[in-house]
């Protein structure tokens, strides 16, 4: 069986979505294994090489500025809003489907994570294409629910209307429809009563096993980690504002941690700065070394608003870590109540519950707990005998 996967962002992207297709990427052998012969389309096959040194420095700047420009204005303008997303992702998408069609490529499933990627192949198909279409969506279960989190204006209007028409489109056309979590693919169903059931599915995100090297930690202060793009959506600045809150004597018991770049990282920094807490919290930009510093923290907090299946919970759940996360997209069938991490709301108040709180619970049982949940339900090999699966029976029809 020929599969190929089609994904238009870079592999080694900072995100979580790139982790998951580099995971992919890097199982061919277990695939092989499964019967799949698997290969692999995205954009470092369209644009291979990135500029690099100072030049690339210069030009990252200037597209930052502008990039930021149109960002500060995209919630609320609807145009800014499209030019955003086109720039973000529709752009790369269209450019890496008509590459691809050029090379006049033959596969019984074409295999893609990315609702634009897949519409824009479905845009595109001739009929004597008759690969079956498989689409994971990373959401809660609503096709644009993380879009409609950051552009709020998409709600409202043409624009609505438009992604409506688009996204019935896709899955007009799709043969499966996967998400990462059974919640979400349950909501799908509820949302979606005429499209057909048994051709939705899920699978859960997996992640290879990482071992670090053991570390010492200060038993005074508990080391509490989040990783994520710095965003509204991930939930820091709930972080901020909690910790504006606390009591001098629960702030120097703890330190905050916040791996990753985005828009507002500047904003939440300055506001550290203006109320006199940058000493209890770090903030460390874009790692490579995320494994070796979740490794150096004891518990693990992110206070999202939507996702689908964290892959930063994940791989703090690899490290051991305790969980503190929301009922939001597949995060709940990731923690066990009381026993890997709490649920908490995505809000200021339910940060600030958590963090006045840190004293009543055993962290390190929780992290063990955490870490055999982990081996049990989220190991890569899991991930792939899934997909291997839906693809095979697919075939089969």
């Amino acid at each position: 069986m020929k599969v190929t996967l089609l994904y238009s962002k870079y592999l080694s992207d900072p995100t979580g979505a790139s982790a998951v297709m580099r995971f992919l990427h890097e199982s061919k052998s277990l695939f092989e294994d499964k019967g799949v012969d698997i290969d692999y389309y995205t954009r470092e096959n369209i644009f291979p090489n990135k500029i690099k040194g100072s030049k690339a420095a210069e030009i990252h700047g200037i597209k930052k500025y502008l990039y930021n420009l149109i960002d500060s204005h995209c919630r609320t303008n609807s145009l800014a809003a499209l030019l955003h997303l086109y720039i973000r992702s529709g752009r790369a998408a269209k450019t890496l489907v008509s590459r691809y069609r050029q090379l006049n490529r033959k596969a019984d499933v074409v295999f893609m994570h990315e609702l634009n990627t897949c519409y824009y192949y479905l845009k595109t198909r001739k009929k004597e294409d008759t690969a079956k279409v498989v689409l994971v969506v990373h959401t809660n279960g609503e096709l644009y629910k993380m879009d409609f989190i950051q552009y709020p204006c998409l709600r409202k209007g043409f624009l609505s209307k438009y992604y409506t028409s688009k996204g019935e489109f896709v899955l007009k056309h799709i043969d499966k429809i996967g998400f990462v979590a059974e919640s979400s693919s349950l909501h799908f169903i509820e949302i979606h009563p005429r499209f057909d059931k048994n051709n939705v599915f899920f699978n859960y995100n997996g992640v290879p096993e990482y071992k670090v090297n053991d570390t010492t930690k200060n038993p005074e202060v508990l080391s509490i980690c989040c990783v994520g793009t710095i965003c509204e959506r991930k939930g820091q600045r709930f972080i901020i504002e909690a910790l504006k809150e606390l009591p001098e004597n629960l702030l120097g018991k703890i330190h905050i941690n916040i791996i990753g770049n985005g828009t507002i990282k500047d904003e939440l920094y300055n506001t550290c700065k203006d109320n006199n807490i940058l000493d209890f919290i770090s903030f460390l930009g874009s790692r490579t070394d995320v494994a070796e510093i979740l490794a150096e923290n004891d518990i693990f907090i992110l206070p999202s608003l939507d996702e689908g299946l964290p892959i930063s919970i994940l791989e703090a759940m690899r490290q051991g870590l305790p969980i503190i996360s929301t009922r939001v997209g597949g995060i709940p069938e990731m923690i066990i109540e009381g026993e890997t991490g709490f649920l908490i709301e995505p809000s200021k108040e339910g940060v600030k519950d958590f963090l006045m709180n840190l004293d009543k619970y055993d962290w390190k049982k929780m992290g063990d707990n955490s870490k055999r949940l982990f081996d049990e339900r989220f190991s890569l090999h899991s991930m792939v005998n899934g997909y291997s699966e839906v693809f095979h029976n697919l075939l089969k029809k």
